[in-house]
């Protein structure tokens, strides 16, 4: 999930880059600032706890890159 997210931001950064002109540099800064593991559906017991195996998994990482 973690590599997924920093090829998302890559992708990302290098269509900003070309919109404005420049070059994607190397990694500024990096934080996973959010992880949440929710039941793929939305039921659940009483104590909302899932009655399924399937997750749904969100993740939240911020990648800051030079621009050259």
């Amino acid at each position: 999930m973690i590599s997924e997210a920093t090829r998302d931001a890559r992708r990302v950064a290098e269509q900003f880059a070309h919109d404005s002109g420049t070059s994607v540099g190397g990694i500024r800064s990096a934080t996973q600032g959010y992880f949440e593991v929710n039941a793929r559906d939305d039921g659940g017991d009483e104590y909302g706890a899932a009655q399924t195996p399937n997750k749904r998994v969100r993740v939240v990482t911020t990648v800051v890159y030079y621009l050259n």
